[in-house]
């Protein structure tokens, strides 16, 4: 009966995306798998295949369908049934659902479908209670069973989707809308002044529903230009002695040239990453007038989708910014980001946040003592767990971007000492050299084999592949047009080479939720090019809402640090993020992973800024840290990880083995993570699963061991547990089920603050399966149930409670 009921949903799902190659059941022939991926005649391969079951099988069918509120069409077709409304499921959630139907058995098929639902809250439920709750039951005959509830939570989980919500981003009409503000006696010129006015005035295009990147465009929202005034510059346009008007931003003191970042009006037809070569080709295909940029004396540096980076003299570059916002086009000086090295010794570091540096930007912590206990970071996240489980990363492309890798480290090599690097391109133009070492350490902390160790100090996905980008050179900084260049590479594809599966981004500087042009790319490559986005969410603790781009994107995987003792490390980043009125838009980090921490007691206590704002954390935090060097390693205890041979910084060496080195900050708790996102996605591949970033992302997310201690927006889901994260899709996998519960990461968006308006209201309820709206019964599960639901939470007075419809369901 079993093998008929294969062979039946088989059948059903001739154009499933999704084949179940390993699973114990009958899998789709060959030639309907090539079909499932797309072909013209599909459609009609699949109704054929339907015309050739029999009543008996249908039967079955419709059975199984109506234990969790689904039908069957005339046509054979699956379909919700709600009352008297009946909607055909979307293929891809047909062959999703058809898939788990495939693996039931016929005889039991409700012990099946209970079991499942065990496996989704064993990850988020004590032991004891994991079969006696609102979703599960023991029956009279002692054998498990799902609840009403339970039911509807199995078939939301087997249709919950992210990823819909894209904004538009049609070209602004009329002139860009400018935020001016008087500058005070206080108030210098230049662009220092203008930063703080320009991320202001982005909240117009935060607030605008056609401001986020589609695929298309990107939005840079206003600048105001005005503050980039005579003071800025000495007679002849020579750089301004006093280059501390031109903190943060991306100039060439000896050129006298600043980076300017253009919105077009369209995109260009193909991007040049790492030089524009026809400048006025770019010009032409991102709808921009070429005689107004060549008038100020602007040279294209490089195109990105409809960005368009040009270099120009400082003396013009505020007339160039006004003449194009007169033409209503947006444009703003390019972000400077420095390396953890380079920042060390850059007096930028409080503006831009310190996503890369290597302690703290605020001067409130002297107090906090630092044990010297070292821990194995790989043990405390249960990382073994994966590898016991078979999962290894293998057929795992990963990329990162950072600065470079050393290519001759043993790790980097597979048993028969073949490279992993898959790939490297220098953004920089100055050599593959890892200067800095960061990016070496970071990659090491992905898929190092551990072999200049013994395998001993190694990394999460030992045998996965990488793809690299090096965008911070010998200075150990960049601007913010090469890291976007940088992730499109990843994408692949037009000469770009492989797409990643996962990209890993240590680094992170201020920006507009989802509409900075970083924050908006790391969108649009999870839910558009299928890449799993993991940024670290930055070092600027312990301040709220300081997490910033990439780390503030929805779609992004976003990690905090621990520290080896397992407590949240005092400079990770807290959400929630807000938007530039300052009101929460969602909860981050998504996750934590094992930063290290940071002997105080080993940095000259003179560099740390005592006093600083909490309210304006990037305005405070670190003084200028040239001659920080000291005769010990302040990263105590840190993560090892590969060096580079290259890395002049020989005090953070492990001791014994100047192969590896300590370094601590979320740039370390993210590539661990990734590592491990890694290891899952070369599983299902092997499995023969489509990967699915927003599954891997929630899988990740729903396995985390909460740390009671520490509250959502510190923490997010908890710490990342390999554990739980092995067994989960191991049985999953069984069952042919989603690896994650999409709609237990939908409502981990509510912030501190939202959760504690729940107890305000009784619409909605947090559970161990995601946010249960009880008018319905329902889990909500896409983008447009959690915007209302956090709608209708946010919108609530204190006093008003919202009463439960006497027809909705009761949970039992």
């Amino acid at each position: 009966m079993r093998q008929a009921l294969a062979l039946l949903v088989a059948l059903t799902v001739a154009l499933a995306p999704l084949p179940v190659a390993a699973l114990p059941v009958a899998a789709p022939a060959p030639a309907d798998r090539a079909l499932s991926r797309g072909s013209a005649a599909s459609e009609g391969v699949r109704a054929a295949a339907l015309a050739l079951r029999d009543a008996s099988q249908l039967d079955i069918l419709r059975r199984l369908a109506a234990l969790i509120e689904l039908g069957v069409a005339a046509d054979g077709r699956l379909e919700v049934v709600r009352g008297e409304e009946r909607t055909p499921l979307p293929v891809e959630q047909e062959a999703r659902v058809s898939r788990f139907l495939s693996t039931l058995d016929a005889a039991e098929p409700e012990l099946g479908m209970a079991l499942a639902l065990r496996g989704y809250l064993s990850a988020r439920m004590p032991a004891a209670q994991v079969e006696n709750n609102m979703f599960l039951k023991r029956g009279e005959d002692g054998v498990l069973k799902l609840t009403e509830t339970g039911r509807k939570a199995l078939l939301d989980i087997l249709l919950a989707s992210d990823g819909q919500l894209l904004e538009s981003a049609t070209p602004p009409k009329g002139p860009t809308p400018l935020l001016h503000a008087e500058a005070g006696p206080q108030a210098p010129g230049g662009l220092a002044a203008a930063v703080g006015r320009s991320l202001d005035a982005n909240g117009i295009a935060a607030l605008d529903p056609e401001a986020a990147f589609d695929g298309s465009r990107h939005r840079l929202g206003a600048f105001d230009w005005s503050a980039l005034g005579p003071n800025a510059v000495q007679a002849g346009g020579t750089m301004a002695v006093d280059q501390k008007r031109l903190e943060g931003w991306s100039y060439d003191a000896e050129a006298g040239t600043v980076r300017v970042m253009v919105a077009g009006r369209s995109a260009v037809a193909v991007d040049r990453l790492k030089s524009a070569g026809d400048g006025a080709g770019v010009y032409e295909e991102a709808g921009l007038d070429r005689s107004l940029f060549e008038g100020y004396g602007a040279k294209v540096v490089r195109a990105v989708d409809n960005l368009v980076t040009v270099d120009v003299p400082l003396a013009q570059a505020a007339a160039m910014g006004l003449a194009l916002q007169d033409v209503g086009v947006e444009s703003r000086p390019a972000r400077l980001f420095k390396a953890a090295a380079g920042a060390l010794a850059s007096p930028v570091a409080g503006l831009l946040g310190t996503a890369l540096l290597p302690f703290p930007s605020a001067g409130t912590i002297a107090a906090l003592a630092v044990a010297p206990q070292l821990a194995d970071a790989r043990s405390l996240v249960g990382g073994e767990a994966l590898e016991r489980a078979g999962m290894r990363g293998k057929g795992t492309l990963v990329g990162v971007i950072d600065s470079g890798i050393d290519p001759d480290h043993p790790d980097f090599q597979d048993a028969a000492g073949n490279s992993r690097i898959a790939s490297y391109l220098d953004f920089t133009s100055e050599g593959n050299d890892d200067v800095v070492g960061h990016g070496t350490h970071v990659a090491g902390t992905i898929l190092g084999s551990g072999a200049a160790s013994d395998g001993e100090l190694r990394g999460s996905a030992t045998e996965a592949r990488l793809k690299m980008a090096k965008v911070f050179g010998v200075k150990g900084e960049t601007d913010e047009s090469v890291i976007l260049a940088a992730m499109k590479w990843m994408a692949g594809g037009a000469g770009n080479g492989e797409k990643v599966d996962i990209l890993n981004m240590s680094l992170g500087g201020p920006g507009v939720p989802n509409v900075d042009p970083l924050s908006s790319m790391a969108n649009w490559l999870t839910a558009k090019a299928k890449m799993l986005v993991v940024a670290a969410a930055g070092n600027d603790g312990p301040w709220t809402g300081s997490v910033g781009s990439p780390g503030n994107a929805r779609y992004a995987l976003t990690v905090g640090g621990v520290t080896k003792e397992g407590k949240v490390a005092f400079f990770s980043s807290r959400g929630p993020v807000v938007d530039e009125q300052n009101r929460e838009l969602y909860g981050k980090p998504d996750l934590l992973g094992v930063s290290g921490d940071v002997d105080l007691s080993r940095v000259n206590p003179a560099l740390l800024v005592d006093g600083a704002d909490p309210k304006a954390p990037a305005a405070g935090g670190l003084a200028s840290l040239a001659g920080a060097a000291s005769e010990s390693c302040i990263y105590a205890p840190g993560v090892a990880a590969p060096r580079s041979s290259h890395d002049t910084d020989k005090l953070c060496s492990v001791s014994g083995n100047a192969n590896y080195r300590y370094m601590s900050g979320t740039s370390m708790a993210a590539p661990q993570v990734a590592g491990m996102a890694a290891d899952v996605v070369g599983y299902l591949k092997a499995q023969g699963y489509e990967v699915d970033p927003f599954e891997v992302k929630a899988l990740l997310m729903e396995t985390a061991r909460e740390l009671a201690a520490e509250g959502k927006d510190v923490q997010g889901a908890g710490l990342v547990n390999g554990e739980a994260i092995a067994q989960s899709v191991v049985d999953r996998v069984k069952r042919g089920l989603p690896v994650g519960n999409v709609a237990f990461s939908l409502s981990m968006r509510l912030t501190q603050r939202d959760r504690a308006a729940l107890s305000r209201q009784s619409r909605y309820q947090l559970t161990p399966l995601g946010l249960l709206d009880n008018s319905t019964g329902h889990l909500v599960r896409d983008e447009g149930e959690i915007a209302a639901a956090l709608g209708a939470i946010r919108s609530l007075p204190a006093t008003t409670v919202v009463s439960t419809p006497a027809a909705g369901p009761t949970p039992t």
